[in-house]
């Protein structure tokens, strides 16, 4: 709604329903099953390895398929974090591309990157078990919970 001030954590929670729902809204039960245990593994990777090495992973995973219509996990979650942090964090860096900007940016950018990249993995992980879990993968993306539990929708 124009007009309506955001704080930066429901600008952030917008964006990643925006992701999730993308998701959820294909046909393809594999995808939805595979994007969601991604991003709920995804954390503990950018803790173990770096922001940077963990893009990279999904980067190399990605097959060159990035585009946000791609049916490939690893780079549908690529594509997600790098809109999402080339809007937030990177915006004056003059790349387009999350792993470009991290190698010419600063080590103090880089830490908020990371912040950055683990706040929106929270709520992309949240909506993906919300809306793309086993118990509701068969449910039509316009179909209510209640409806999927066999209750009154």
């Amino acid at each position: 709604m124009p007009g309506i001030q955001q704080t930066y954590e429901q600008k952030r929670a917008q964006a990643a329903w925006e992701c999730v729902k993308q998701v959820r809204d294909r046909p393809d039960g594999k995808l939805k099953r595979s994007y969601s245990s991604l991003v709920r593994s995804f954390p503990a990777l950018v803790q173990g390895s770096g922001l940077g090495q963990a893009l990279a992973f999904l980067f190399a995973k990605s097959e060159g398929k990035l585009e946000l219509d791609s049916s490939n996990t690893y780079g549908l979650l690529y594509s997600h974090l790098n809109g999402w942090l080339m809007k937030q964090v990177f915006t004056s860096s003059g790349n387009n591309d999350v792993l470009q900007a991290i190698m010419t940016g600063s080590s103090s950018t880089y830490r908020w990157a990371t912040i950055e990249a683990l706040a929106y993995c929270t709520w992309l992980k949240r909506f993906a078990e919300a809306e793309l879990s086993p118990l509701y993968g068969a449910v039509s993306a316009g179909a209510t919970r209640d409806s999927a539990k066999g209750g009154v929708g």
